[in-house]
């Protein structure tokens, strides 16, 4: 994850991840990436990076690894709109700050996160 978006490919030895194991494989679709684990010296305990289908059309699957926390919809696919206000909404100091209250580790949880308040999808 680069500040703001995911990059790919970066060329770097292992950089794909081919797994069989169905909780490391999604449809390629728009996602908000969330960094599970950060250093405590990082300003930030909530580092988000947008990912959008449309830029690897490519492929009808991606694979992530257990490093990364991801937002996606439940019941439809996230418009480009959504997952930006999504990112604007997790990558606020507000909610950084609201989350370093939930969680004084340096792990960020799903269950954390799931229980976060979010505005209505209409104000997003």
């Amino acid at each position: 994850m680069k500040p703001k978006r995911v990059q790919s490919p970066i060329k770097k030895d292992h950089e794909y991840v081919v797994t069989d194991q169905k909780g490391l494989i999604q449809d390629n679709k728009n996602y908000l990436f969330v960094k599970r684990f950060t250093a405590k010296e990082e300003p930030r305990r909530l580092q988000c990076g947008i990912y959008l289908a449309k830029n690897y059309p490519q492929y009808t699957k991606i694979s992530t690894q257990n490093k990364l926390n991801f937002i996606d919809g439940l019941f439809c696919e996230m418009s480009e709109c959504l997952v930006y206000g999504l990112y604007v909404i997790f990558n606020s100091t507000l909610y950084d700050e609201y989350y370093r209250i939930l969680n004084g580790s340096t792990q960020v949880n799903s269950t954390e996160i799931n229980s976060m308040p979010v505005p209505d999808i209409k104000i997003i």
